[in-house]
């Protein structure tokens, strides 16, 4: 049995151009995302999102139907300078947001006994 293990790393230069990115733009937060796979074919992929407040929520929900394992690295804040822009705080409350939505999406998608016996997925 041969693994295949593929990395996708973002370099800090590629982050702090993202993150410039994001501020030029006027976005509150750059959030670092990674994915990954739970099979034999094993690859780490990552990617940046920018979001506003407003806009959080609906950004976290796109990424996450669009990658199956998605998992936020870190949250930056736009408005400090990138060497100290990684908010602990928003990135629990961001945590925190991915798991509900990660649990709504498992709701919806039981199967209609579990929906009738009210079980989790």
């Amino acid at each position: 049995m041969s693994y295949i293990w593929i990395d996708n790393y973002l370099e800090k230069e590629q982050l702090k151009q993202a993150f410039n990115k994001a501020a030029f733009n006027k976005q509150n937060y750059l959030i670092h995302f990674g994915t990954s796979t739970n099979d034999f074919a094993c690859m780490l992929n990552e990617h940046t999102a920018e979001a506003n407040d407003d806009t959080l929520r609906d950004v976290l929900t796109h990424n996450y139907s669009e990658h199956d394992n998605l998992h936020v690295i870190n949250v930056y804040d736009t408005s400090k300078d990138f060497e100290g822009a990684v908010l602990a705080q928003k990135l629990e409350a961001v945590r925190e947001d991915l798991a509900a939505i990660k649990r709504e999406v498992a709701m919806a998608a039981r199967p209609w006994w579990k929906e009738l016996l009210n079980l989790e997925p």
